[in-house]
């Protein structure tokens, strides 16, 4: 049985693999992104600056987190991101990245 989850190669059909294609299960990374940056930024008072951290940069799950938290902050003037880094989500990555914006 075939399941596939986020990322779809544009040449796997599921014709290919009849009858035992079950199903494709998508996320919404905008939304997450969004509403995860709206949760931030009422914690924070509504105003302020923040940094930012995203996964591998050619990824749709990471492209679409960007876009949310690029919707969140257009619709909330008083919060400024004051730098955006890849982290390629590693910890150890996003660990150096954070202690050298700090």
């Amino acid at each position: 049985y075939v399941v596939t989850q986020w990322n779809k190669p544009a040449d796997l059909h599921p014709k290919d693999f009849n009858p035992n294609y079950v199903s494709h299960i998508e996320f919404d990374g905008i939304s997450s992104g969004k509403t995860i940056a709206e949760i931030l930024f009422k914690t924070i008072g509504g105003k302020g600056g923040i940094v930012a951290l995203g996964g591998l940069i050619s990824t749709t799950a990471a492209i679409e987190r960007k876009k949310g938290l690029d919707a969140a902050l257009a619709a909330n003037p008083d919060i400024k991101l004051l730098d955006f880094q890849v982290a390629n989500w590693k910890s150890t990555e996003a660990f150096d990245l954070m202690g050298n914006l700090l």
